[in-house]
């Protein structure tokens, strides 16, 4: 098992199992042999009706944790783990997360990086966001290290950042081209622990800002958070290849 499955602080309570497609290809492409009988005449109606509605049926964007899990994220991860984490080896292991996100990356076909696969439960992951592609999945990495880089260099530099975090606000569109989005992920990690080396001017710092989950975190915390988040999408990556067909 990796190192990064290892080490992720939510895996405790993970405790899920199965994996599951949603379906797709064509619809016209099965066959119901007559000579079974008058007994599978209901077959070709159950999968039309299960056709007709292929999305999966999953809770809102921001609906959280589970509830044993989002109380061991609130009241241990955040102001236990987190913040007695060391800044260096953050910013080390995010770089050695995103070194093996890039070798799931290899040799898959670019048509597959769209395929919205079905995982499992995991921990660290909201239901909302288990129906994804690895495109899907790169463009959330996107979306959500340039937000956490934002709230770093606020808090580092003794700034309460505006607004609130959210996790519904930082889902993937789907829109973007697959080429596009691992073209943008590349050149995002590969600055992004300099960008906070050299911009955060206390890494000490005891401003905070809230998280859903974890509660009021200073800017260590959520350096912390960087390589923790990578880590969770990693073994999402991982699962939606096992379930890539073609």
């Amino acid at each position: 098992m990796e190192e990064d499955e290892k080490h992720n602080e939510f895996d405790e309570l993970d405790h899920a199992k199965g994996f599951s497609i949603a379906s797709g290809g064509s619809q016209n492409n099965l066959v119901y042999p007559e000579s079974q009988g008058r007994g599978l005449a209901w077959i070709p109606i159950i999968h039309h009706i299960l056709c007709m509605n292929p999305e999966p049926k999953l809770a809102p964007p921001g609906a959280g944790l589970p509830f044993l899990i989002a109380i061991f994220a609130r009241y241990i991860t955040g102001p236990i783990i987190a913040a007695n984490s060391d800044w260096n080896k953050n910013a080390e292991r995010f770089e050695q997360i995103n070194q093996k996100i890039f070798r799931e990356l290899e040799g898959i076909d670019p048509g597959l990086l769209e395929q919205r696969v079905l995982v499992p439960p995991q921990s660290g992951l909201e239901d909302s966001s288990r129906y994804w592609s690895i495109s899907m999945t790169l463009e959330h990495l996107c979306i959500v290290n340039a937000a956490m880089k934002r709230v770093i260099l606020a808090l580092g530099n003794g700034i309460t950042p505006e607004g609130e975090a959210s996790t519904a606000a930082v889902k993937p569109s789907g829109q973007i081209p697959p080429s596009k989005v691992v073209q943008e992920f590349s050149a995002q990690v590969s600055t992004l622990n300099d960008d906070l080396f050299k911009g955060v001017k206390n890494q000490k710092s005891g401003v905070l800002f809230k998280h859903p989950w974890f509660g009021p975190m200073t800017a260590k915390q959520w350096q912390w958070l960087l390589p923790a988040h990578a880590g969770i999408h990693l073994k999402q990556i991982r699962a939606i290849k096992r379930g890539l067909r073609g």
